[in-house]
C-alpha cells in the first residue's frame, strides 16, 4: 500500500528496511530495527547476495544491490523500540497517529502478565517517548482514550496533560494541542503537589509526577 502510494507510474526503485545483517551470509535478510515481518516478495533468481533490498513500483518485486548504491528512500512513521521494550510495548495505530503503549505485557510465571514492568515517573516516560522519535500521547477524543484503555487493557497510563507550567491552568505538553478534556469526578483535586495526569477508565486524574505509571508515546 505505502509503496503504491510512491507512484508506479514513475518506475523507481526505492530502499526499505530489509538488509543482511550477516557479512558471511549475505542471503539472510532481517528487517532493520525491532520490526519482524514473515512476508517477502522477491523477484525470481534473488536474492542474490547484494546486501540490502530494494522494491520497484511498477513490479512491486524485491532486488537486492549493493548497499553503497543510489536509490530513491521510503520511510514509515511506526516506532521501532529498543530491544529491552519490544516484550512490554505494544504499537498501535488509531486515526493516523502510531503508538508505542507501554503497559508491561510481560508473562509471568504460571501464565500471569507482570505489571510492574515499564512503570515509571513522568519526566522518564516523556523522556523515552522524545528518544523514540515521539511524544507523551495527546488525546483529541474519547474514542482515541477508549482505543488506548482497551489497547492497554485499561492500565492507568501518563499522558502529555499537565500543570507543570502554572498551576492550575492545565495544557497538552509537546507540539501538539487538543480541546479534548475529560476528568474524573472530583478531579483535578491535587493542588501544588498533583501535577501530571494520567488516563483511566474514568477519565483524567491528576496525580504527582514522580509516581510510576505505565505510559503512551504517540507520532
Amino acid at each position: 500500500m505505502f509503496v503504491n502510494q510512491l507512484g508506479t507510474e514513475d518506475k523507481k526503485e526505492y530502499w526499505f528496511g530489509f538488509h543482511s545483517a550477516d557479512p558471511d551470509n549475505p542471503k539472510d535478510y532481517t528487517w532493520d530495527g525491532n520490526d519482524g515481518s514473515g512476508y517477502t516478495h522477491w523477484k525470481a533468481g534473488w536474492p542474490s547476495g547484494g546486501g540490502c533490498a530494494s522494491v520497484r513500483t511498477d513490479s512491486l518485486d524485491w532486488h537486492d544491490n549493493s548497499c553503497s548504491g543510489d536509490k530513491y528512500f521510503a520511510c514509515e512513521r511506526n516506532f521501532v523500540l529498543p530491544r529491552e521494550t519490544v516484550r512490554s510495548c505494544k504499537k498501535a495505530e488509531f486515526e493516523g497517529k502510531n503508538y508505542a503503549i507501554c503497559h508491561g505485557g510481560l508473562e509471568g510465571g504460571g501464565g500471569m502478565t507482570d505489571r510492574t514492568h515499564d512503570l515509571t515517573d513522568w519526566h522518564s516516560a516523556r523522556g523515552r517517548c522524545l528518544d523514540w522519535g515521539g511524544q507523551l500521547v495527546v488525546i483529541d477524543s474519547a474514542e482515541e482514550a477508549a482505543f488506548l484503555l482497551k489497547e492497554s487493557e485499561n492500565v492507568p497510563l501518563w499522558t502529555a496533560y499537565n500543570d507543570l507550567v502554572l498551576e492550575d491552568l492545565f495544557s497538552w505538553d509537546g507540539d501538539q494541542n487538543s480541546s479534548y478534556v475529560n476528568w474524573e469526578s472530583g478531579q483535578p483535586n491535587g493542588g501544588v503537589d498533583n501535577n501530571c495526569v494520567i488516563l483511566k477508565g474514568n477519565g483524567f486524574d491528576d496525580t504527582v509526577c514522580t509516581n510510576r505509571h505505565h505510559y503512551a508515546c504517540e507520532k
